[in-house]
């Protein structure tokens, strides 16, 4: 199996998806790491419409810059995969810092991407 670029973290923050000008939708990040993250939602949509997507590590709000890289739908569940085409320096150093904590305290996630049983 390929080697990640970056260590992942299991989460459940919430996470607030612009779509186009004024449309918006709620998700879950279930995984999360510096290069990217897994999102999930109840419902489909439009992804091509993605514009950014915005969550708080510890109280920092970080806004990033989303490309959805895949779709899979699991259980009535739809599940998202996304990289991070642009965070600010700002975004990045609260991020970083937020993923090696909870790396130092829960270690990172192996195996298939929707996979959160083998920590």
């Amino acid at each position: 199996m390929a080697q990640r670029k970056f260590p992942r973290i299991s989460t459940n923050l919430q996470a607030v998806a612009l779509l186009g000008m004024d449309d918006t939708v709620t998700l879950e990040v279930k995984q999360l790491s510096m290069g990217g993250c897994l999102l999930s939602s109840d419902d489909l949509f439009d992804t091509s419409r993605l514009n950014n997507l915005t969550f708080k590590v510890q109280g920092i709000s970080i806004n990033a810059v989303a490309n959805p890289i895949y779709c899979t739908i699991r259980e009535s569940k739809v599940f998202w995969g996304v990289s991070f085409a642009k965070l600010s320096p700002i975004a990045s150093y609260y991020l970083k810092k937020f993923i090696n904590k909870q790396l130092e305290l829960f270690g990172e996630l192996k195996g298939p991407l929707l996979s959160t049983e083998n920590r």
